[in-house]
């Protein structure tokens, strides 16, 4: 290869180097951009498989704090025997760091309160706390989609019949899917 050659394969190379770090420097840019436009602070209402919860998100959604409230439901078993579920309110907090420019992972805590009457028709009031884990995406500005993990459960049951209270850790057993609309 001669000196000219050698040139203009070295100017080549530096050009294309140079190309490159520039794209990557406006897409840098560009991905920050997507996501302080995807991640604005606001309030949202939060739509869950069994929940309905009220939530604030932070700038850059770095954190997120809110409540979740579950209703009463009630199914028949065997025809004539009435089960019905606890009314639950919870509040959580979450600490988010980005993944993508649409993607953020959280980790947070809950704490929550079921109160009502099991299939026995006891009264009850039962504690729930645990850890989580968030992945959250982002669609756009106002529809995100998540999904969260309880890696370890806290239940103190106690009954209001009776005073007996019980205590139980379960692990791994626990989460979420869920839509919010950000105002």
């Amino acid at each position: 290869m001669n000196i000219l050659q050698k040139g203009i394969l070295t100017a080549s190379i530096t050009l294309m180097g140079s190309v490159a770090f520039a794209g990557g420097a406006v897409s840098s840019s560009d991905s920050n951009t997507t996501f302080d436009r995807l991640h604005q602070s606001g309030a949202a209402v939060q739509l869950g498989t069994e929940f309905i919860g009220l939530a604030y998100y932070a700038s850059n959604h770095k954190f997120t704090v809110g409540a979740e409230l579950n209703p009463i439901t009630s199914s028949k078993v065997d025809g004539s025997t009435s089960n019905t579920s606890p009314v639950s309110a919870l509040v959580f907090s979450r600490y988010n760091m980005p993944l993508t420019s649409h993607v953020v992972v959280g980790f947070g805590a809950m704490y929550g309160r079921e109160f009502g009457n099991k299939s026995s028709n006891k009264e009850f009031i039962t504690t729930v706390a645990a850890p989580y884990i968030a992945l959250e995406y982002s669609a756009t500005p106002h529809i995100l989609l998540a999904a969260s993990f309880r890696p370890v459960t806290y239940v103190k049951e106690e009954d209001g019949t009776t005073g007996i209270k019980t205590t139980t850790w379960s692990y791994i057993n626990g989460g979420s899917v869920q839509i919010a609309y950000r105002f």
